[in-house]
């Protein structure tokens, strides 16, 4: 599956180094940083889950089967939050 970014429904910006977001309707605030922070930056509308696991094991010099599965925990945890979308 690929994600976008909902835009418009969030506000974001970095501090020190972590991406924090904020939903516009709740004010609930999320912070990003290490793996989560890679992630998010990876998400562009047309990489899949596959893609940005095989990103993230190359940062992280392990193997994209290992990071497929908490990749796609962690991607679903932001859409349900409100901060992604299917693209």
């Amino acid at each position: 599956m690929i994600f976008r970014k909902n835009v418009g429904q969030f506000l974001e910006t970095d501090i020190d180094g972590e991406a924090v977001l904020m939903k516009v309707d709740t004010g609930q605030f999320n912070a990003l940083r290490g793996t989560g922070l890679v992630i998010w930056q990876a998400i562009d509308g047309h990489r899949d889950v596959a893609a940005i696991a095989s990103l993230l094991a190359e940062c992280y010099d392990i193997s994209p089967q290992t990071c497929a599965a908490e990749v796609d925990a962690f991607l679903d945890e932001l859409k349900h939050a409100g901060f992604l979308v299917a693209a």
